[in-house]
């Protein structure tokens, strides 16, 4: 990745896809992308929680230098957990076409061997 030019976030992303594609393509279950979606979502919700926190108490120092290391640190702190946020939130997306796709393909599984049993 890193010879491509790729960050380090569009690698995780690429990488969770293909975990997701081995879960689909295995013996996983819907139940297991289910799983995982509601563990990212639990994790989204305590990161924007923790952020939230995070920006409520910075507002308390913005009436101090924005040049204050402390404010600068917080302030990056918070881009980062955005940044993680939007991260998650794409994984989740990935999840949520992972089990569209294998409804639909189940689905045309389940008419395909009703049309081979009425023949």
């Amino acid at each position: 990745y890193k010879s491509l030019g790729v960050d380090r976030r569009m690698e995780q992303v690429e990488a969770f896809k293909t975990r997701i594609e081995e879960i689909v393509h295995g013996d996983g279950s819907e139940a297991q992308l289910q799983k995982e979606r509601s563990r990212l979502r639990q994790q989204i919700q305590q990161l924007e929680s923790e952020c939230a926190l995070m920006e409520n108490n910075l507002s308390f120092f913005r009436t101090s230098s924005s040049t204050n290391p402390l404010v600068q640190q917080q302030e990056d702190k918070i881009a980062a957990m955005r940044e993680d946020i939007h991260m998650r939130k794409n994984k989740l997306k990935e999840i949520d076409k992972a089990i569209k796709n294998s409804r639909v393909q189940k689905t045309a599984e389940t008419n395909e061997n009703e049309k081979k049993s009425q023949d």
